[in-house]
């Protein structure tokens, strides 16, 4: 039986149909993986509108606002129905801003930085004025020796029952002096320092006294005290001649 020439041309159509509807149908699938595999993302999640941040963080432009963008919508006179960008609370916006205060608390932060500025300089002079009063009271010599040559001759003096260890620093080595006893250290080069403690750990009152009868000569009498204020440990002669206690 043979086919019309039209009948074999809606065959050859048909089957190119079918043909491109098979060859379409793989991407379909493809297509729909695609969008599920792309997530959307959601601008304005519902936790902009939950506690705490419903009333703390305001919402990304172009969201409904929540309660909080609504407030500051007020405070600045705004309508609710213009949104306002992202704000932060004061509290969030000092770790976002480096640590940097606002403006207004920035001024009034300065002013409490001079303030505090004045205060220190002022307790500055203070401590200055105790220290320099301190110093000068260090500095106050107790007694005068007239060197001879360079050199001063001192008498130490032990009215304890204690031994006394003593020492003139680069003239003689550590020495001990036992109780109601004395000793002459001669020739000592000035400035000179000797130091002296009681072996017993108790406290010393030392009382120097220029000898008028030699000259170049300090008498130093040592007794027992029970001030720690009066505990003297180091005698310091300068060139000057003029005595220290320390």
């Amino acid at each position: 039986m043979k086919k019309s020439p039209s009948l074999r041309k809606q065959i050859k159509l048909f089957g190119l149909l079918c043909g491109g509807f098979l060859l379409g149908l793989p991407a379909i699938p493809m297509v729909a993986r695609a969008q599920q595999t792309t997530p959307r993302v959601n601008p304005c999640p519902s936790i902009f509108y939950a506690e705490p941040h419903n009333s703390q963080v305001g919402v990304p432009q172009g969201c409904p606002p929540n309660a909080y963008t609504r407030q500051q919508m007020k405070v600045q006179g705004r309508s609710s129905d213009s949104n306002l960008p992202t704000t932060s609370t004061p509290n969030q916006m000092q770790p976002d801003m480096g640590g940097v205060v606002p403006s207004g608390n920035q001024s009034q932060s300065s002013k409490s930085r001079q303030s505090s500025t004045t205060i220190d300089s002022g307790d500055g002079i203070n401590i200055q004025q105790t220290q320099s009063s301190v110093v000068q009271t260090q500095q106050s010599s107790v007694a005068m020796v007239m060197p001879t040559d360079g050199r001063v001759t001192v008498r130490l003096v032990n009215k304890t029952n204690a031994p006394v260890s003593y020492q003139a620093i680069g003239d003689t080595a550590p020495r001990t002096l036992q109780g109601k006893s004395d000793v002459v250290l001669r020739g000592l080069r000035i400035p000179a320092t000797v130091t002296f403690h009681r072996r017993d750990s108790g406290l010393l009152m030392v009382t120097p006294q220029s000898a008028s009868s030699q000259q170049g000569m300090l008498q130093l009498t040592l007794q027992e005290t029970t001030d720690l204020g009066m505990d003297r440990s180091a005698l310091r002669i300068e060139r000057s001649g003029a005595v220290f206690l320390n």
